[in-house]
């Protein structure tokens, strides 16, 4: 290990440190208030970040910087509650270098295998830098370097934005090109192209589309039991109409690798998306324990909340924003689910605090849904036809927003309104929403073919799950023909 004390006298002490940062494998940041304070940790660490080798780790109870509180950062206060995670980390980072058997795994790493930040701690640059890859059976070793770049994309993937999806993308095609023989690197790049095309626009999503299935091929010629290459192939198509391909096509893959954290995912997302959400609760829990990430997380709370559970929503909540305090999903997810969940005044307390608002967000945006909490909480009958009649129009902008104005419509009792934004989101009959979830400029879409049906199924939704209308719309999506195909009724239903 090398600790910035032993800074030689005669050289200046910033240009060892950056030497030290470039040839070490790997850099452990502990975050403490010093820490957040100092311009030189921020630094340091944010160069170990943009290397790839950032391990990240909490001494103290304090707010991360920006970009640092959008990666997973471990808890080590106490070793016996976050050490595990560390080590974990690093020893993927390092190759197994440092592994051991506890505390003490860092005593065998060599002189310049780690570096410790003095003051700070930090995160795998990702999130759940933790996460070991397999290589497959028929997979050729791979480097430390290449291991690390594996659990970057992983993390960047499942933050589940645009900018992480692209990221993903880029990294596994950095590593299949200097590994072109490694099955397992493949078969992620068939996975992210796979995942991606679900929230790009329809032309762009047939292009990944075709690429998930060529980079599945390759994958699967390398190594047939390459869980990711059958998740990058069942996933190659949209949702709808489709749930029970993609789900036995997914469960074909976990025999081969029942724990894998990512099929079981995909598994957990088609199930809720058909209205089941108990098995999914039951799987995302160990997916989170494989390590979370703010993206985990919106699916985590949005199922709990659709279950009714909202003790575990609510402390779940409380979890992940500590984690990632101004993630604009969690945000929204906590306001929505106050607000629809019958405590508008918690979800107004909730935007009234500026401070703690999700970075990079129209602040018009916030206030449009503050007044739909306003309209929800006063039941004033002026202020719900003031809302209707906004949210219809921002339902003729994109389908984020429709999915948004047909529950807030519902939970509003406007039922009429509701369903025509529902028929104008699945159908296009009425008027088009498009394809742009909300603005153009965040870069994500929700195709035609493949518009989100996991809201039809939330608690707001209660009131049009009672008209006859809603029998309807779900024989039209085909998704009757699903339930009596698999054997399993909705929850709802159950």
């Amino acid at each position: 290990m090398w600790y910035d004390s032993e800074l030689p006298a005669h050289r200046a002490y910033a240009d060892v440190i950056e030497q030290e940062l470039e040839s070490a494998k790997a850099v452990l940041v502990l975050w403490s208030k010093a820490a957040v304070d100092s311009q030189w940790v921020r630094s340091e660490a944010n160069r170990a970040r943009e290397l790839g080798k950032l391990v990240q780790g909490r001494i103290e109870e304090v707010r991360l910087p920006m970009p640092f509180d959008q990666i997973q950062c471990a808890d080590v206060s106490s070793w016996r509650r976050g050490g595990s995670q560390v080590q974990l980390s690093l020893d993927a980072i390092l190759g197994g270098e440092g592994a051991g058997p506890g505390p003490s795994t860092t005593k065998n790493v060599s002189r310049r295998g780690l570096m410790i930040g003095g003051a700070a701690a930090g995160v795998a640059a990702t999130g759940g830098g933790w996460w070991l890859l397999r290589t497959g059976p028929s997979g050729p070793p791979v480097s430390p370097e290449t291991a690390a770049l594996m659990q970057q994309a992983k993390g960047a993937l499942w933050q589940n934005t645009p900018e992480g999806q692209n990221q993903a993308i880029g990294i596994y095609r950095h590593v299949v090109a200097e590994n072109p023989d490694y099955a397992d690197a493949w078969g992620r790049l068939a996975m992210a192209y796979a995942w991606t095309a679900h929230w790009r626009e329809a032309t762009v999503g047939e292009v990944l589309r075709a690429r998930a299935r060529s980079a599945a091929q390759r994958a699967l010629s390398l190594d047939a039991s390459d869980v990711h290459a059958r998740y990058g192939l069942a996933f190659a198509k949209p949702w709808i109409g489709n749930w029970l391909s993609i789900e036995r096509e997914l469960r074909k893959a976990l025999e081969f690798s029942p724990k894998d954290s990512d099929v079981n995912l995909g598994l957990a997302l088609v199930l809720w998306a058909a209205g089941r959400v108990r098995e999914p609760l039951q799987k995302m829990k160990v997916i989170l324990a494989s390590g979370p990430t703010p993206g985990i997380y919106v699916f985590l709370t949005n199922m709990l909340w659709s279950a009714g559970r909202q003790e575990e929503l609510d402390s779940t909540l409380d979890e992940a924003i500590k984690l990632y305090p101004t993630h604009f999903g969690l945000w929204f997810t906590r306001f929505y689910t106050e607000m629809l969940g019958g405590r508008p005044e918690a979800a107004l307390a909730l935007a009234a605090d500026r401070t703690n608002r999700p970075t990079n967000i129209d602040p018009e945006e916030i206030d449009s849904v503050v007044r739909v909490a306003e309209a929800v909480q006063s039941r004033s009958e002026s202020a719900i036809r003031a809302v209707t009649k906004e949210w219809l129009e921002r339902a003729h902008r994109g389908a984020g927003y429709a999915e948004n104005a047909a529950q807030f419509m519902s939970a509003l009792g406007r039922l009429d309104e509701a369903f025509a934004v529902l028929r104008a989101y699945y159908f296009s009959e009425g008027f088009d929403c498009g394809e742009v979830r909300f603005e153009r400029a965040t870069g994500s879409f929700t195709p035609r073919n493949d518009r989100q049906t996991a809201i039809l199924f939330n608690p707001a939704m209660a009131p049009l799950r009672r008209d006859e209308r809603f029998t309807a719309l779900i024989m039209k999506l085909g998704l009757p023909d699903y339930w009596r195909a698999s054997g399993r009724k909705p929850d709802y239903l159950a």
